[in-house]
């Protein structure tokens, strides 16, 4: 598989996914800045939460031995610790 400099919506991503040694840092690039200031951000709170919120909502319509029930948990946890008050 051939490295791909850009995301599938055409952002830079010169970050090579690699496992950094201990000890060492990996530099941060202007992208992935702007993408954690962003999830910092209210905006990007909420939209985080309504991810979780829609995700929890399809994996429950799911039906039989395909229902993910941990993964339920596991986001239902998420959405009530990590971003209280948005839920409702």
């Amino acid at each position: 598989m051939k490295y791909n400099a850009k995301s599938e919506w055409g952002i830079p991503n010169n970050k090579k996914e690699e496992a950094p040694m201990e000890g060492t840092t990996t530099p941060v690039t202007y992208v992935q800045s702007l993408q954690v200031e962003f999830a910092a951000s209210p905006r990007g709170k909420f939209i985080q939460a309504q991810a979780l919120y829609y995700g929890i909502k399809a994996l429950c319509e799911v039906k039989g031995v395909m229902r993910e029930e941990s993964n339920i948990s596991d986001m239902k946890y998420l959405l009530d610790t990590a971003y209280p008050g948005y839920e409702k």
